[in-house]
């Protein structure tokens, strides 16, 4: 041990550096969230905390553990609400509009390839609720399994392409090859009907087309399996 030093492997104490992993963690997730995933290194964060690179890796292992842990302090903070809907499907749009709303806040997180290696286990408090909701609608085995993963993939997959598109944005001049593939799957009277979609596109209210969508996908349930007797409607 050198004098003044710390043992090998032990982290520094927290008393004088400041410094623990939770304030590590809550440091690189505002910064994600300002300047994206790939911005994200060891040297700029420790800029921000104002300490040495090296103290760092008393905390995390590494960029990839510093994103996986981001990732975590995402979803570990999201604390799923008691929905209040007179229906099983109203509560489900409730639950599910919450977490579009979570997701929402972090849009960096949710293109990070650490955040698609979270499925499913990450999301297990909030697959919990919507099975509780889903049984208690009479639903079971697997039909009930089936409705809670329908649902919970259309959400995720509805934010994830929501918020793609949010960054990168609709293409002005699309790119040739996609122009030609979509001249050849159409007809052109089908391309002079289609030529304004692209401004509809833009204009779009997410927050509408979300519940739009799942309600639809919801409705499609019940005429699909119906409201099962003995549970709650």
């Amino acid at each position: 041990r050198v004098a003044g030093g710390r043992p090998p492997g032990r982290p520094p104490n927290s008393a004088t550096t400041g410094l623990d992993r939770a304030r590590v963690l809550e440091v690189a997730l505002r910064h994600v969230d300002t300047y994206g995933v790939e911005s994200l290194g060891i040297r700029k964060l420790a800029a921000e905390l104002g300490v040495a690179p090296n103290s760092l890796y008393s905390y995390v292992d590494g960029k990839d553990d510093l994103v996986d842990g981001v990732v975590d302090l995402v979803l570990s903070s999201m604390e799923v609400p008691s929905p209040i809907g007179t229906s099983w499907t109203e509560r489900c749009l409730e639950i599910c509009r919450w977490f579009r709303g979570q997701l929402l806040k972090h849009p960096n997180i949710v293109l990070a390839p650490a955040f698609r290696r979270t499925f499913p286990f990450g999301f297990l408090p909030l697959n919990y609720a919507l099975g509780e909701i889903v049984s208690d609608a009479g639903y079971e085995d697997r039909e009930l399994v089936e409705t809670m993963m329908v649902v919970f993939y259309h959400t995720i997959g509805f934010v994830t392409l929501e918020v793609a598109r949010s960054a990168h944005g609709m293409p002005t001049k699309p790119d040739t090859f996609v122009l030609k593939r979509a001249a050849q799957a159409l007809e052109e009277s089908d391309m002079a009907e289609t030529r304004e979609l692209p401004a509809h596109v833009r204009t779009l209210d997410m927050d509408a087309l979300f519940d739009l969508s799942l309600t639809a996908l919801l409705d499609g349930l019940v005429a699909r399996h119906g409201n099962p007797s003995g549970g709650k409607s």
